[in-house]
């Protein structure tokens, strides 16, 4: 009573929203965090930049009151939500497949080339030797393809088979995680090969070790 200006009210407090200057209409709505000043039990700012905000995507926000964190909870480890007002645990849900959830991140990761990520988990899975993929996503290891044949892939989490040509003298089927030499009396002169029979039998008068590049 007897106030003269706008400048001798108080700032609604914490916790509560503000309605034609009555202060502390009431408690703000989970969902919601009001830091200050709201006006509304449902502010609608983006956490980080306003004082009162809705709840950013990956976290919750129970009901303040006058108990309970009035600022964002953190899901546990692999889960996160997935929009923006989540107010309770149950909103957290498992990293999707495809997708990866480091600790301490609110967002899910797409899962890189050369690996795979099934639902639920913090880090990637490297594809196995024998197999490579080239894009991002992967859900299970079956997204990693089979080496491409003339090719050899002698590492996990290969993302690419360029370098990895089978080299002269040699063959690579598909799937193969080593070069094989070709046999003896016969060679190969150029890269690439993926079947034995592609190793020429060696000319006459010469002869081929095994492995042989020329006749």
């Amino acid at each position: 009573l007897g106030l003269t200006a706008d400048s001798e009210c108080s700032s609604c407090p914490e916790r509560y929203y503000c309605i034609d200057g009555i202060a502390g209409s009431d408690f703000c709505e989970s969902g919601h965090i009001c830091g200050g000043g709201a006006t509304t039990p449902l502010p609608t700012g983006t956490f980080g930049t306003d004082t009162n905000y809705e709840c950013p995507i990956g976290r919750y926000c129970l009901k303040a009151g006058s108990s309970n964190p009035n600022a964002p909870t953190d899901c546990s480890t692999s889960k996160y939500t997935y929009n923006l007002g989540s107010d309770a645990l149950d909103d957290c849900l498992l990293c999707e497949a495809g997708y990866y959830c480091p600790d301490g991140s609110y967002e899910p990761v797409v899962c890189p080339s050369g690996k795979y990520c099934i639902k639920g988990v913090t880090t990637p899975t490297d594809c196995p030797i024998n197999t490579y993929r080239t894009s991002t996503g992967g859900i299970n290891e079956r997204s990693c393809a089979q080496c491409y044949r003339g090719h050899f892939c002698d590492t996990v989490g290969l993302n690419t088979i360029s370098g990895k040509d089978c080299a002269v003298g040699h063959f690579c089927p598909t799937g193969t995680s080593a070069e094989i030499k070709c046999p003896p009396g016969t060679y190969r002169s150029s890269d690439s090969a993926y079947h034995k029979s592609h190793c020429s039998q060696c000319t006459i008068g010469y002869y081929c070790p095994e492995g042989s590049s020329s006749r």
